[in-house]
C-alpha cells in the first residue's frame, strides 16, 4: 500500500512532467497561428501529395464574379510555379453542367485536382454616423504692456494684444449610414483520382471585390503552400 509520502511525490512528479509538456504545446499551436494566411484543413490521406496542375472553379451565378475570381487565383498559383486553368477553358459556362459532367470533363483535361469556390455567406456591416459641426470663436485678451529695456536711449514700452481661440464642437441630428460588404467563400481542393476532398479552407474579405477578390487569391494560394499541397516555386521565365 502506497504511503502518503509516496503519493505526494508521485503527484508532483506528474506535475512536473505535465506542464513543460502543456507549454510546449501552446508554444507550438502559437507559432502555427502566426504563419498562417486563413483557415484549412488539409485531409490526412493526402498529406504529402504535391498537386502542380490544378483548375479553378468558382461556382457562381455571375459570370463576371466567376471569371474575376478564376483570374486572380491562376494568375496567384502561376506566380508560385503552378500550371493553372480557369474553369471556363474547360467547363465553359455556355452549356449545362451537372456534377458527373463536370468531374468527368477535369478528369480529361489532364490534370491533377481542382479547386472549387463557393461564396458561402454575404452580409452587410452597417453603422450610423452623426455629423459633428465645428466652429472656431476668436476671443481678444486684455492688454499687457512690456517695460522697455534701458540702454543709451530710453526705448518705449512694448504693448501686446493677447488672442485665444476658443473650439467648440457641436453635435446635431444629422449623420448618415455607412456601409461596408463582407463576402466569405469556401474553398474545396477536389483530388480527381479519387473524387474527394483533399484540402478544405475559408477565408473572406471587405469591401468590394476588385480589391478583396485579389486578396482572397493570394491569402488561398499562400495557403496551399503552407499546407504542403502545392509545392511552390519560382515562376519560370
Amino acid at each position: 500500500m502506497m504511503t502518503f509520502t509516496k503519493r505526494c511525490t508521485t503527484t508532483l512528479l506528474l506535475l512536473s512532467i505535465t506542464f513543460p509538456t502543456l507549454w510546449s504545446i501552446g508554444c507550438s499551436s502559437s507559432q502555427v497561428q502566426i504563419s498562417r494566411y486563413m483557415t484549412s484543413f488539409p485531409d490526412p490521406d493526402f498529406l504529402g501529395k504535391n498537386y502542380n496542375q490544378l483548375a479553378v472553379y468558382f461556382n457562381s451565378s455571375s459570370l463576371y464574379e466567376r471569371q474575376y475570381v478564376e483570374t486572380c487565383l491562376v494568375e496567384q498559383l502561376r506566380e508560385r510555379g503552378i500550371t493553372a486553368l480557369p474553369s471556363s477553358a474547360i467547363i465553359p459556362p455556355t452549356r449545362q453542367w451537372d456534377s458527373t459532367k463536370i468531374h468527368g470533363a477535369m478528369v480529361n483535361a489532364r490534370i491533377d485536382g481542382y479547386l472549387h469556390i463557393v461564396e458561402s455567406e454575404r452580409y452587410v456591416d452597417s453603422t450610423w454616423v452623426p455629423v459633428e459641426e465645428i466652429s472656431q470663436t476668436k476671443k481678444e485678451g486684455e492688454e499687457k504692456k512690456v517695460p522697455g529695456k534701458k540702454s543709451n536711449e530710453q526705448k518705449r514700452d512694448t504693448v501686446i494684444r493677447y488672442t485665444e481661440l476658443e473650439t467648440t464642437t457641436t453635435s446635431t441630428r444629422g449623420g448618415y449610414w455607412q456601409t461596408r460588404l463582407w463576402r466569405g467563400y469556401r474553398v474545396e481542393l477536389i483530388d480527381l483520382p479519387s473524387n474527394r476532398i483533399a484540402w478544405l479552407g475559408t477565408t473572406g474579405f471587405w469591401g468590394n471585390l476588385d480589391n478583396g477578390g485579389v486578396k482572397a487569391s493570394e491569402r488561398i494560394a499562400g495557403q496551399l503552400g503552407i499546407d504542403g499541397m502545392i509545392l511552390t516555386r519560382s515562376k519560370p521565365r
